[in-house]
């Protein structure tokens, strides 16, 4: 069974949220490193977010080219391109209560 038009529509959605929502996150997230990190280290810890972003797209890549070279296409256009989405789901666990550990900076 098939969804027709609704398949791409959806992935697009999704990705769309997917990038408002990261996009939202990225500010809040390097005040919280800077004001966590010890005064010496805070140029630091900020830029440990952006070198994370760039080893997630690094890792992505990596995961398309992978499928892409060890599998035949008629696998990766029937099933296969489900995997990296499937391999990204591993992360729940850590996003889904983002709170946990968080404390309140005394700063």
């Amino acid at each position: 069974m098939y969804i027709g038009i609704a398949a791409p529509v959806l992935l697009l959605v999704a990705r769309l949220l997917q990038g408002f929502s990261a996009g939202g996150e990225t500010g809040g997230a390097a005040a919280f490193l800077v004001e966590h990190a010890p005064s010496d280290r805070r140029a630091r810890y900020a830029a440990w977010l952006q070198e994370s972003m760039g080893v997630c797209s690094l890792i992505a890549a990596v995961a398309g080219v992978t499928i892409t070279t060890v599998l035949p296409e008629p696998a990766v256009n029937d099933w296969a391109w489900r995997l990296p989405f499937m391999l990204g789901l591993l992360i729940t666990p850590w996003i889904s209560d983002p709170g946990r550990c968080r404390a309140e900076s005394a700063r």
